[in-house]
């Protein structure tokens, strides 16, 4: 409806019945998409200014910008599997904090694994997401196409700087400490849930 000089856009998701994966790719633009704005998040509502133009987005979900866009993923739940492969890198354990703490479970992959040997583990092991620092992305991307054949495979690079896939995003793109919930997210996680899954070469 219009209200004086400005207009509200309002976007109600109901879900009925089952699961479904949601991924929002908002890209705000003016002047008939000639303008790209200044954004800034405040306490949970977005603020695109460009000039005399101004958008607000407010969502009671958590957004995250990436490449001149905002973006939403709904993916990743309990029981769910997230591989990480890289050296020993502080966003290794982030990661792992991370991934245990939404009742998913976390598959350590062997930093020295060559791209069959990655992906064997990854086949396997069925992961939703895959987060690897460079060697590791330069590893897996000769292989990436044939595993997403099997399943899909959303990829976080780290410390990566080369050209990303399809798919894929950069750990700094995503990750922002100073927007970080306050409290880890409420979950029911089973004794028996697996917390992680390792590849070892018999010796262990």
């Amino acid at each position: 409806p219009i209200r004086r000089r400005a207009i509200e856009v309002i976007r109600i998701v109901e879900g009925v019945s089952g699961r479904v994966p949601i991924h929002m790719d908002l890209r705000i633009r003016f002047d008939y998409g000639s303008v790209v704005p200044w954004v800034v998040s405040l306490n949970g509502t977005l603020r695109a200014t460009a000039g005399p133009n101004a958008m607000l987005l407010t969502s009671p979900i958590r957004t995250e910008g990436a490449r001149a866009s905002t973006v939403v993923d709904l993916v990743v739940q309990p029981g769910d599997r997230v591989a990480i492969a890289m050296r020993d890198y502080p966003e290794w354990v982030l990661g792992y904090w991370a991934i245990v703490s939404i009742g998913a479970a976390c598959v350590g992959m062997n930093a020295w694994w060559t791209s069959e040997e990655m992906a064997y583990g990854l086949s396997d092991s069925r992961p939703k997401v895959l987060i690897a620092d460079g060697e590791r992305v330069a590893r897996v991307l000769p292989v990436l196409d044939a595993l997403r054949a099997e399943a899909p495979l959303h990829l976080m690079t780290v410390r990566f700087d080369g050209e990303l896939p399809d798919d894929a995003d950069r750990w700094e793109d995503v990750i922002d400490p100073a927007n970080a919930p306050a409290e880890l997210p409420a979950v029911d996680i089973d004794p028996d849930d697996d917390a992680c899954i390792f590849y070892t070469s018999g010796t262990t």
